[in-house]
């Protein structure tokens, strides 16, 4: 009993505290807009119309408007891979036929009520 009153007063101290927390570093701050190069705004203007509607504050634009050259084809490269490219059925370890029977209707319900942590 001892003991854990100890370890109550350890964890309560630990979680008020902010003691056991580590602080976050930020590897981009967020440029202001007066900071921005001429092509650095033309492209912080390009992605700020619809249908992307993105802010430079926000990641990952945060990190691509450091190089101006190269954030445009990020973008596309990140807009091919979300929005126009498909995953191989043959990988995936959910599809049904990546077994001999695939998975059971069991197997899948359990799989689609799994949230992420």
């Amino acid at each position: 009993m001892k003991y854990l009153g100890l370890a109550l007063v350890v964890l309560l101290t630990v979680t008020t505290s902010g003691a056991g927390r580590a602080s976050e570093p930020i590897r981009f701050a967020p440029l202001k807009p007066d900071d921005l190069s001429p092509p650095q705004k033309e492209w912080a203007d390009a992605i700020a119309t619809p249908p992307r509607n993105a802010k430079i504050t926000n990641p990952p634009y945060r990190a691509y408007i450091r190089n101006p050259e190269l954030a445009p084809k990020l973008s596309a490269m990140s807009d091919y891979l979300r929005w126009n490219s498909r995953r191989s059925r043959r990988g995936s370890a959910n599809s049904p036929s990546s077994s001999p029977r695939g998975c059971g209707r069991h197997t899948m319900n359990g799989l689609r009520i799994i949230r992420s942590p």
